[in-house]
């Protein structure tokens, strides 16, 4: 996940980078991280004052992401059902899938390839 707060921090939650944090509160945390290539993962958004968008890369580089028909669940609060996005079959995906915009708490559906390279 990636984005920026409205007063400009950056964030950036990855393996590489499991905790974003400013002045000692957690902005969004990377909860589990299945390194298995099966799920779930779960990342926890505690600043919906910004914008932010989930990507998933496939880390082994294969080319063949959007084959493995991922899927990613959005959980967010006040709603009893999550939203269900799966990796649309023409979306072009080879590496890094976009998955989604939040816009201070509104979700946006992008479900394409990465428009850059985020590595």
């Amino acid at each position: 996940m990636i984005g920026t707060t409205d007063d400009g921090t950056e964030v950036d939650v990855s393996f590489h980078n499991d905790q974003c944090t400013k002045n000692g509160e957690v902005i969004a945390e990377l909860d589990v991280d299945e390194m298995d290539g099966h799920g779930p993962e779960t990342i926890t958004l505690n600043n919906l004052n910004g914008t932010y968008r989930y990507l998933v890369d496939d880390f082994t580089e294969s080319g063949k992401l959007q084959e493995y028909g991922a899927t990613v669940k959005v959980y967010i609060s006040g709603k009893s059902q999550p939203e269900v996005i799966t990796i649309a079959p023409d979306a072009g995906v080879k590496n890094v899938w976009e998955v989604f915009e939040l816009d201070h708490g509104k979700l946006n559906i992008l479900n394409r390839a990465a428009v850059e390279d985020y590595e």
